[in-house]
C-alpha cells in the first residue's frame, strides 16, 4: 500500500482533506507566542458538518469558517495529566503511564472540534476519478476509477496563543546563572506528534499540503526603545530560519519589528 493510496483513505475518513495552511505568528522572547493559522479544507462529502483537528497546549480564542464564527469544542487531554498525583516520583510511573496512554489514545482523533455554520454551503464543482494502486486492497467506498465528486474549498482561521510551551518549540533566554545567553526559540521533534503542540493542524504522516509561514519578531535581540536618531548598528539583529523559500522580509517603524515570510 502506498502512500498515495493511504492518503486517499485517511480523507474518506475525515471527510475532507487540507490543500494549503497559512501560519502567521508573532513571537515574543519572554516565551510566549500568539497569531492566527488559516486551513484551507476540500471537503470530501456534503455531508460533513464538523471539522477535527489535531491542538494541543494552545489556547484557541476564535474560529471563523469561511466569513461566519463557528462554534469549537477544544479539549486537551493532556491538561489533566497529573491532576490527582500530588507529588509525583518514580514510584507513580505506572500510573503516570497509563494516564499518558490513555490521553494519546483520546487525542488520536483531534483535540479541536469545530462545527461548520449552517450560512455555510458545500457547493460541488465537479467529479474526477479517483485510481487506487492496483497492489492495494479496494475498501467499498473507494473503488478503482470511481467517480469522486469534488466541492468548493472552505478556509478555516483559528486565533490562537501559546504560553511556556512544553513541548514542541523551546524558548531559551538568559538566566541567572548564565546571563549572556543569546536569546531564541526553535521548534523541536519532542514527539512525533510534535506540530499540533504549536499550531491546530491535522498532525500525520499522510496529510500533505503546501505551508505558508509568517513570523512577526523584535527587529533586535535587545530590549531598547530606538528613536530616530539613535543609531541600531550596534543592536544584534534577529535572525528568522525556516524551511521554505523566503518570500518577503519586511520592517516596521516605530516599533521596530520584523516580519519574515516563507512558501513551502
Amino acid at each position: 500500500m502506498d502512500n498515495r493510496t493511504n492518503s486517499q483513505r485517511e480523507h474518506l475518513r475525515r471527510g475532507f482533506s487540507i490543500s494549503h495552511q497559512k501560519v502567521v505568528l508573532e513571537i515574543d522572547f519572554s516565551g510566549s507566542l500568539w497569531g492566527y493559522t488559516e486551513i484551507t479544507i476540500a471537503p470530501a462529502s456534503s455531508e460533513l458538518r464538523t471539522i477535527i483537528l489535531h491542538c494541543r497546549q494552545s489556547v484557541v480564542h476564535s474560529v471563523h469558517v469561511g466569513a461566519y464564527a463557528a462554534e469549537f469544542v477544544h479539549n486537551d487531554p493532556f491538561v489533566n495529566l497529573v491532576n490527582g498525583i500530588s507529588e509525583p516520583d518514580c514510584h507513580r510511573h505506572p500510573e503516570l503511564k497509563r494516564k499518558l496512554y490513555s490521553a494519546l489514545q483520546e487525542g488520536d482523533e483531534g483535540e479541536l472540534s469545530i462545527a461548520i455554520p449552517k450560512e455555510v454551503s458545500l457547493k460541488p464543482t465537479g467529479s474526477v476519478n479517483q485510481i487506487l494502486n492496483d497492489f492495494s486492497t479496494p475498501e467499498p467506498q473507494a473503488q478503482p476509477n470511481q467517480q469522486v465528486t469534488e466541492f468548493s474549498p472552505i478556509v478555516v482561521k483559528i486565533t490562537y496563543s501559546l504560553r511556556h510551551p512544553a513541548e514542541g518549540i523551546q524558548f531559551v533566554l538568559p538566566t541567572e546563572s548564565q546571563p549572556y545567553r543569546v536569546p531564541h526559540a526553535y521548534t523541536t521533534p519532542t514527539s512525533p506528534d510534535a506540530a499540533r503542540c504549536w499550531v491546530p493542524c491535522i498532525d500525520n504522516f499522510w496529510e500533505k499540503c503546501t505551508w505558508e509561514f509568517e513570523f512577526v519578531v523584535p527587529r533586535y535581540l535587545e530590549e531598547r526603545d530606538f528613536s530616530q536618531e539613535d543609531d541600531p548598528s550596534d543592536a544584534i539583529p534577529t535572525v528568522v530560519i525556516c524551511s521554505g523559500e523566503l518570500v518577503e522580509q519586511v520592517g516596521s517603524l516605530p516599533s521596530f519589528d520584523s516580519t519574515h515570510s516563507w512558501m513551502s
